[in-house]
């Protein structure tokens, strides 16, 4: 994940990523492997530096509330972020990474769509 990480943050002309259903986090749909949040972390630092991003799709990553809060804060603390869509949709997000979302949600001027 670091080796995509590095472009993401770079190009300036990338609007629309889709990483859905790519275990980010390491697990799948069906349980197997082992959760390691490095990966969407490396995204997320990615995420709060771009400046082109509109549309991004992480959904069916099992992320769980530790790596939507990752990327929730990146989005939030970000002072650049274009982010108009995000799907996040099947990600096991509990309480606390629905605060999380809630939290980016209450401060982002761009987002239009969320699933």
């Amino acid at each position: 994940m670091m080796v995509l990480t590095l472009p993401i943050a770079a190009c300036a002309s990338l609007t629309s990523l889709n990483l859905a259903d790519n275990q980010l986090c390491g697990t799948g749909y069906n349980g197997e492997g082992t959760y390691n949040a490095e990966g969407i972390k490396a995204l997320a630092d990615a995420l709060r530096v771009s400046s082109s991003l509109t549309s991004l799709n992480i959904g069916s990553n099992e992320l769980g509330d530790e790596g939507i809060g990752a990327m929730a804060t990146a989005l939030k603390e970000s002072s650049v972020s274009k982010l108009a869509s995000l799907n996040v949709d099947y990600n096991q997000i509990g309480p606390k990474g629905a605060e999380s979302l809630a939290a980016y949600l209450a401060v982002s001027s761009s987002l239009t769509k969320i699933k």
